[in-house]
């Protein structure tokens, strides 16, 4: 069985335990892909939703990103900022993930298409 991959967790952005920064993954150019990488992230499967919402951590005006949701693409899960982070803080996505996007040709499958229920098994663990 294959472990889901996450990405995107940083601590600026959520009220977890987390070792991430958006200081770590940020860089002074943008991406290769970068348009790609965005839609990519903003087309991911409505996963997991959360009560709250998200504030912008790094900025001063603290403001309201989107809701504390996750996305799927199937492999991966992503919260719902990522692709503002990405775009407004230039943090690269990983290797792996991005190969993953590319090899499927930066289109996220169809709900339809996930079997969420296995997605949930490998992520959470069998109950």
């Amino acid at each position: 069985m294959n472990k889901v991959k996450q990405f995107g967790v940083f601590k600026e952005f959520r009220n977890l335990e987390s070792d991430l920064s958006v200081l770590q993954y940020q860089h002074k150019n943008l991406q290769k892909n970068h348009e790609k990488i965005i839609k990519y992230l903003n087309s991911g499967v409505f996963y997991i939703a959360g009560l709250g919402v998200v504030r912008d951590g790094v900025s001063k005006e603290n403001k309201i990103i989107c809701p504390d949701h996750y996305l799927t693409d199937g492999c991966w899960v992503w919260p719902q900022e990522l692709s503002y982070i990405v775009d407004k803080y230039n943090v690269h996505i990983p290797p792996d993930f991005l190969e993953y996007m590319s090899s499927k040709n930066w289109l996220v499958p169809k709900e339809n298409e996930i079997d969420l229920v296995d997605l949930e098994r490998r992520h959470f663990g069998e109950h």
